[in-house]
C-alpha cells in the first residue's frame, strides 16, 4: 500500500502512475530529475489517444510480474483492471 490508500483509500495496486510527456518547461531547484537528459522533440497526442490506451499500456507494464507469495491471484487480476490513475511522476505535464 502507498499514501494513496492512507490518504484516501486508493487501491494502489488498481492505480495507473502515468506522466503524459517527459517534456518539462519548469527548472525548479528542489527537482529530482536530471535535465541532462532531455528527451528529444516528441509529437503531442490528443488526452483522448492516451486515456484510451492507459489500460492495455497498465497490462502490457505488468506482464513481467506474476502471483506469488506475495501477490495473490486475486489482487494480481484486480492490478490488470485499474480505477484510477495518478498523472504525474515526470516532467510538468499541467
Amino acid at each position: 500500500m502507498c499514501y494513496k490508500h492512507r490518504f484516501y483509500g486508493i487501491e494502489s495496486h488498481r492505480c495507473i502512475q502515468m506522466t503524459p510527456t517527459l517534456r518539462c518547461t519548469q527548472r525548479c531547484l528542489f527537482c529530482w530529475r536530471s535535465f541532462e537528459h532531455e528527451p528529444p522533440a516528441e509529437e503531442d497526442c490528443p488526452p483522448d489517444l492516451i486515456a484510451d490506451r492507459l489500460p492495455d499500456l497498465q497490462k502490457r507494464a505488468l506482464s513481467g510480474y506474476k502471483p506469488s507469495y506475495r501477490v495473490t491471484r486475486g489482487r494480481f487480476d484486480e492490478a490488470l483492471h485499474p480505477r484510477h490513475v495518478a498523472i504525474s511522476l515526470a516532467g510538468e505535464p499541467t
